[in-house]
């Protein structure tokens, strides 16, 4: 799976895609950080701790 890192990535896109696909996808990553940052989520984590 390719890595969004920011707006270059959302530029390669065709423009009438861009906007919500990767807003849709950066969201998703930040619900992701923030549940595997969360002590209360830990015990549902699909990958080894770091």
């Amino acid at each position: 799976m390719v890595e969004l890192t920011g707006e270059t990535t959302v530029h390669t896109l065709t423009p009438g895609l861009a906007a919500l696909p990767a807003t849709a996808l950066s969201d998703q990553g930040i619900i992701a950080t923030a549940a595997a940052d969360d002590p209360a989520s830990r015990g549902q984590r699909r990958f080894a701790p770091r």
